[in-house]
């Protein structure tokens, strides 16, 4: 995460799930680690208003990490993006693609809305066109930046401090069962939850 913001008062939030050993944690729990960063980044003022700009580098991304995920759970995540986390997600970058990207990207890319779409580049090792859309000062010097030190400790810190908060928001949160949503005969979804966004929500 940046330390400082753009000059349209956006964070930028670099996420890496090639860094991790799929084969022993899952792309799942680097997921859901950015999740809880997000969380806590919106009790920031500036960035409910401003949003955030996110930067994938997916290099080192293997096959393991595309079977960690599947098509269910790419929708499920699609769908927490775009509907559940009320983050103003203003643009990903994608750096850094290998080949078994594509396959990755593909699962995701049927349950991504135009909006979105529209928000998605993809440069590959052209830093350049990275800095056409992110000032170089906000980036460190793998992506052609210039931040010599660009650490998450202080970050990860802080999540580390709110444990107890996110064991009490995980108390929280709308039922999953078949039974419980009435299942497909009143148009829910039983895998996901009610559909539905926090603006028009379903119920």
């Amino acid at each position: 995460m940046s330390a400082g913001r753009d000059d349209e008062g956006r964070r930028i939030f670099v996420f890496k799930p090639g860094a991790i050993d799929a084969d022993k944690m899952g792309v799942l729990a680097s997921v859901r680690t950015s999740f809880m960063f997000m969380e806590k980044i919106l009790a920031e003022e500036d960035t409910q208003v401003n949003g955030l700009i996110v930067i994938g580098d997916v290099s080192n991304m293997t096959m393991s990490h595309v079977t960690s995920l599947g098509p269910n759970t790419a929708r499920k995540l699609a769908d927490v993006m775009q509907n559940a986390m009320p983050i103003r997600m203003k643009a990903l970058h994608y750096v850094n693609q290998p080949k078994i990207f594509d396959t990755m990207f593909a699962m995701f890319k049927p349950f991504l809305g135009e909006k979105i779409k529209k928000r998605l580049h993809f440069h590959g090792e052209e830093f350049g066109t990275l800095h056409e859309y992110v000032p170089s000062r906000l980036l460190p010097t793998e992506y052609g930046g210039s931040l010599t030190e660009f650490s998450n400790q202080k970050w990860n810190e802080m999540l580390l401090a709110s444990e107890d908060e996110f064991i009490e928001n995980n108390k929280y949160g709308f039922p999953r069962s078949a039974e419980a949503l009435g299942g497909s005969s009143t148009g829910k979804d039983a895998d996901t939850g009610l559909k539905g966004t926090f603006k028009k929500l379903e119920i």
